[in-house]
């Protein structure tokens, strides 16, 4: 099981997401080939955007460097961040359900 990010699929110009991919990339590739077989099971979860230490970090960007940051301003103000102990919640269910729905970004 690896986390995936959003800021993954966003490309965001960090290390932060280049390292990311790594992980999401070997599940995803993993799966493929165990799926073959139903020899294993290979996911990669999204914990969703989370109200963290990084985001707050962001949101102090300096728009000239970050074309984004006025994007986390906004889910900022309109609450559209998980706490950590919800996105904690949904991890733990997604990666215990017997069904699992692919990321549609992977699609």
């Amino acid at each position: 099981m690896s986390m995936h990010t959003e800021a993954n699929v966003k490309r965001l110009a960090s290390p932060y997401p280049r390292v990311k991919a790594g992980p999401d990339h070997f599940s995803r590739a993993l799966a493929l080939e165990t799926s073959l077989h139903n020899s294993a099971r290979s996911i990669s979860l999204s914990p969703g955007i989370v109200d963290t230490d990084m985001q707050a970090e962001l949101r102090s960007a300096d728009p000239s460097e970050f074309s984004e940051v006025s994007r986390f301003h906004i889910l900022k103000t309109q609450g559209l961040l998980d706490s950590p102990r919800d996105s904690a919640k949904r991890c733990w269910h997604g990666s215990t359900a017997r069904t699992l729905v692919p990321s549609p970004w992977w699609i």
